[in-house]
C-alpha cells in the first residue's frame, strides 16, 4: 500500500507540475516575449540621445570645415590685396626716381627701361616698405579686405592680425602675413560647459623685388 501510495503521489505531483508549467508559466513567458513595447521604449530612450549627439557633431564638423576654407581663402586674398597697394607705392617711388634720373639733357642708358625695379633697388624698396605710413596702409588694406569681403560677414578687425613686412628670410621679397582667429559657436561646448573653439588660419603673400 505504501508503495502504491508513493507511486500515486509521485504521479500526481508530476502531473500537477506539468500542468502548472504548461498552463501558467509558459503562456506568461510567451506574452512577455511578444510584448516588446517596453523594451523598445527603453532602447529608444538610451540610443536617441547618442544619435542626436552624433548628428550634432557631424553637422558642426561640416560647418567648421566649410568656414575654415572660407577664412583661408579670405586670408590669402587679403594678403594679396595688401601687396597690390604696396606695389603701387613702390612703382610711384620708382617713377619719382626715374624723373630725377632721366629728366636731364643726356639721360643714362637705363632710362630706356620700362621696369620700375631698375629705378628702385632691393634695399631701397625694403627701406621704403618699412616706412610707417606704408606699413599702416598695407595693414589697413588687408584688414578692410578681410572684413568687407567675408561671405558670412562675421570677421571683425579684432580677429585679424597683419604682419608687414614679415621676415621670411628672403631679402628680395616683401611679405605680408595675415592671421585670422575667429571664435566659433561650439554647440557641444554649450551643453558640456567647455571653452569655445577658435578657428585660426594663416596666409602669406610675396612681392618679388627683382621683377617688374
Amino acid at each position: 500500500m505504501r508503495l502504491n501510495f508513493t507511486k500515486n503521489f509521485i504521479f500526481f505531483s508530476t502531473a500537477a507540475s506539468k500542468y502548472f508549467v504548461f498552463s501558467k508559466i509558459l503562456p506568461r513567458l510567451k506574452y512577455w516575449s511578444k510584448d516588446e513595447s517596453g523594451l523598445v521604449l527603453v532602447f529608444t530612450a538610451l540610443v536617441l540621445p547618442l544619435i542626436l549627439l552624433i548628428g550634432v557633431l557631424v553637422v558642426q564638423s561640416g560647418q567648421l570645415y566649410v568656414r575654415q576654407a572660407q577664412l583661408q581663402f579670405l586670408a590669402r586674398q587679403s594678403a594679396n590685396s595688401s601687396l597690390v597697394v604696396m606695389a603701387e607705392r613702390l612703382q610711384a617711388r620708382a617713377e619719382d626716381n626715374y624723373q630725377s634720373t632721366c629728366s636731364v639733357e643726356f639721360p643714362p642708358s637705363i632710362c630706356s627701361s620700362n621696369q620700375w625695379t631698375d629705378f628702385l633697388s632691393v634695399s631701397q624698396s625694403r627701406s621704403f616698405a618699412n616706412n610707417a605710413a606704408n606699413v599702416v596702409a598695407v595693414s589697413e588694406e588687408a584688414t578692410n579686405f578681410a572684413v568687407t569681403t567675408d561671405p558670412k560677414q562675421a570677421v571683425t578687425e579684432e580677429v585679424v592680425s597683419i604682419n608687414f613686412p614679415f621676415e621670411s628670410g628672403d631679402e628680395a621679397a616683401l611679405v605680408t602675413q595675415v592671421v585670422i582667429a575667429e571664435p566659433q559657436n561650439n554647440w557641444i561646448g554649450n551643453v558640456l560647459a567647455t571653452q569655445n573653439y577658435t578657428l585660426t588660419v594663416e596666409a602669406r603673400s610675396y612681392l618679388n623685388l627683382n621683377e617688374s
